[in-house]
């Protein structure tokens, strides 16, 4: 593109051609990413490749979403997804969590040199667990084995007279640890839980 790239709200930046297809977009001037940003990568026979976009400067700003159309990443991989002096930062970013039974944990520099790095990759056991319990004055602690670790704990609370219904509610941040605590609570009529993958 010759000139300024601007996208706002709504709009969407694609450096690849087309799904699976990994490009490079550049920009002579400015770019100003105000919209979807998606970007590709991919890591086959040890070689890794990935979507950039490339100007002469680059304000980060609305929703960055990384997809690997690859197979499974390799902790220390490290792709460099835009090219330019950056300022700015994303409003949310989607990075790869889960591909199959693995987990991965990420270092996000897009705002500093452009780049995001495989932190930790975890293999999940998928074999359907049980849930420990144990209870200390007023606290529930619920936990499953630690090769669980990106299992998801849902949970719902119904009156008695109901038992357990169809809606579940996913309790926030449990994908990453194998452990919750839960303050009980006399009000609540029955409260039920269940971990579920991915």
């Amino acid at each position: 593109i010759r000139g300024n790239l601007d996208t706002t709200t709504g709009g969407t930046v694609s450096p690849g051609a087309a799904v699976s297809v990994i490009g490079q977009l550049t920009v002579t001037n400015i770019a100003t990413l105000g919209g979807t940003i998606i970007m590709d990568l991919n890591r086959t026979n040890g070689t890794m490749t990935n979507d950039v976009l490339s100007a002469a400067s680059i304000v980060l700003g609305g929703t960055l979403t990384v997809t690997n159309r690859g197979p499974n990443l390799v902790a220390g991989d490290r792709f460099v997804l835009f090219n330019g002096p950056i300022s700015g930062s994303f409003s949310s970013i989607n990075l790869p969590e889960n591909l199959g039974s693995v987990t991965y944990t990420w270092t996000n520099k897009t705002d500093i040199d452009g780049s995001i790095q495989v932190l930790t990759v975890v293999s999940v056991n998928t074999t359907p667990t049980n849930i420990t319990t144990s209870v200390s004055g007023s606290t529930l602690t619920l936990s499953w084995p630690a090769d669980h670790t990106g299992w998801r704990l849902q949970a719902q609370t119904n009156p008695l007279s109901s038992g357990i219904s169809g809606t579940w509610f996913d309790v926030s941040g449990t994908e990453t640890s194998n452990t919750y605590n839960a303050t009980i609570d006399p009000a609540n009529g029955t409260v039920f839980y269940r971990l579920v993958y991915p």
